[in-house]
């Protein structure tokens, strides 16, 4: 991934962590910031907003990416599935997508859920 890219994800990702402080001010790139990141997709999921928005989906899931990537290692990665975050035993997660899921399908398939469940699955 180039500089550019990098750079990109990194503002995304700090834009919603501001968001984050506001309403938690603690809020950082690690389990406390996943759970304002899952209650704040449920909160836009009860509202008016139809679907997000490629730049709330952006902005959103370079979050929870900067959360996997302090919590378990690893590097933003481009695959033929889109943007992942490459973990350090060669598994990919996507935050953009688990972000979308958690839109469309709720809590059973939370930020959350995935950011736990991958204490067991990067070990593998």
């Amino acid at each position: 991934m180039d500089a550019e890219y990098a750079q990109l994800i990194d503002e995304l990702a700090a834009s919603a962590l501001r968001k984050a402080r506001q309403e938690v001010e603690e809020s950082g790139y690690d389990a406390g910031g996943v759970d304002w990141l899952e209650s704040h997709i449920e909160v836009l999921r009860v509202s008016e907003v139809r679907e997000l928005t490629e730049e709330q989906i952006a902005e959103l899931g370079s979050f929870f990416g900067k959360c996997i990537l302090e919590r378990y290692g690893g590097e933003w990665t481009m695959t033929e599935g889109g943007l992942g975050v490459r973990l350090p035993n060669g598994s990919t997660a996507f935050p953009m997508g688990r972000v979308r899921k958690q839109f469309a399908e709720g809590e059973f398939s939370s930020v959350g859920s995935l950011y736990r469940a991958l204490e067991f699955i990067g070990k593998t």
